[in-house]
């Protein structure tokens, strides 16, 4: 009975909903065009060029100041050297566009050069191998030499004065669709309170957002590495933090002595 009743309380553990989840945990040292698209994404190879690859080895991580880790797993993707010509990746949301409400990202984001090059996040379509993804950019961050921002062509946002250093960022945004708003936290030292505790704040206000389809990265001529990209409805769910091994036995244990209870009248 103390079994079945830890097995049932067990499986009840809260867990994050996603719309979308890719973290790159297919087989290492392939090419990203190549691989099993992630949850909730569609891995068009004719979307994503050649150059982008999965390293065979652990992926990004990101620890707060407050000892939490983010909830990680596989490799990561991106490029390993300076290659000419484009190296975009894009991957299409299998459940179609999200045309209204409000959705959350956050991703992994490692470069090479803080001021030039980067630019991540959510497209209105694809571009394939094509030398610029601005036509489709509608809520991006990139790097430019005044610090990291917001950035989106059609959308009309422009907004600077995040980090402006190079290396591991870790990078969490929330577009409302319908306000044509989009705020984006960096680096927040309490993943359990990332708004309050994010070491840049970048806020866009007045874009026209067109229906997302795709998360997209381009890396111009930089080296850079992208992991671990969540797309959800709330905060929490694009930035999980595993639950303690012990918190869990300690609560699966409480509401298995709550069933027994409740079971045989205790």
């Amino acid at each position: 009975m103390m079994a079945v009743a830890l097995l049932a309380v067990s499986s009840m553990s809260a867990q994050a909903t996603l719309l979308a989840y890719e973290g790159f945990d297919a087989v290492g040292n392939i090419r990203v065009r190549a691989m099993p698209g992630g949850m909730g994404f569609t891995n068009n190879a004719t979307l994503t060029n050649y150059r982008m690859r999965t390293y065979d080895s652990a992926g990004l991580s990101y620890t707060d100041g407050q000892g939490n880790s983010l909830e990680v797993e596989g490799q990561y993707g991106g490029m390993d050297v300076l290659i000419a010509g484009t190296k975009n990746l894009q991957l299409e949301l299998t459940d179609g566009a999200i045309s209204s409400g409000t959705v959350y990202m956050s991703y992994l984001f490692d470069a090479d050069n803080a001021t030039t090059g980067f630019t991540a996040g959510l497209l209105s379509g694809a571009v394939g191998a094509s030398s610029t993804m601005g036509p489709v950019m509608q809520a991006m961050v990139r790097a430019t030499s005044t610090g990291w921002g917001n950035f989106g062509v059609p959308s009309g946002i422009d907004d600077v004065d995040g980090p402006t250093t190079a290396g591991l960022h870790f990078v969490v945004s929330e577009v409302n669709l319908d306000a044509g708003t989009m705020t984006t936290y960096f680096d927040p030292t309490d993943l359990t309170d990332v708004a309050g505790s994010a070491s840049h704040t970048i806020a866009s206000t007045g874009a026209t957002f067109s229906p997302i389809t795709h998360f997209g990265l381009t890396l111009g001529a930089n080296i850079g590495y992208v992991d671990e990209i969540r797309i959800g409805e709330t905060i929490g769910d694009v930035t999980p933090i595993p639950e303690p091994a012990t918190l869990g036995l300690i609560s699966a244990f409480g509401g298995a002595i709550l069933f027994i209870r409740r079971c045989f009248m205790i």
